[in-house]
């Protein structure tokens, strides 16, 4: 198990742990996110938000199946803002500077065909019509 200590004004916290069978904890929200793709040849997986929403819910790792796609603000959280490029580093399957899906679908009038995703290569946010391709990364 890999541990990483963020020390703030000398005090330690554990903020993420990586767990042996394929999940990151992060201690301060407590959510579980999916670090291991071996249903995909060991690639982050990339498909339509539909197929997304349904690849989260059918997942089972870590013996849980309660996983989902994570709403913009909790994939945000994955962010390092300390970094030149944003990305956690915990993962070992590293988060891409590619645009990652969120549940959160856009919420203005006729645009229901329209999801939220994250770009990693810097924090930005932008809409994709959900027939369109990019990577998942679960959460519990």
């Amino acid at each position: 198990m890999r541990v990483i200590i963020l020390i703030l004004i000398g005090l330690t916290s554990l903020v993420y742990t990586a767990n042996i069978n394929g999940v990151v904890l992060d201690n301060n929200t407590g959510l579980e996110w999916q670090d291991t793709y071996v249903d995909n040849n060991n690639s982050i997986k990339k498909t339509t938000w539909e197929d997304a929403i349904k690849y989260c819910e059918d997942l089972v790792l870590d013996y849980k199946d309660n996983w989902r796609l994570p709403n913009i603000n909790e994939l945000t959280s994955l962010a390092d803002d300390s970094k030149s490029t944003p990305l956690n580093s915990l993962f070992i399957n590293k988060i891409d500077a590619q645009n990652y899906w969120t549940s959160t679908t856009l919420t203005l009038e006729n645009n229901y065909n329209f999801a939220w995703v994250v770009y990693f290569g810097y924090i930005g946010y932008s809409q994709n019509s959900k027939t369109s391709n990019n990577y998942i990364r679960c959460v519990r």
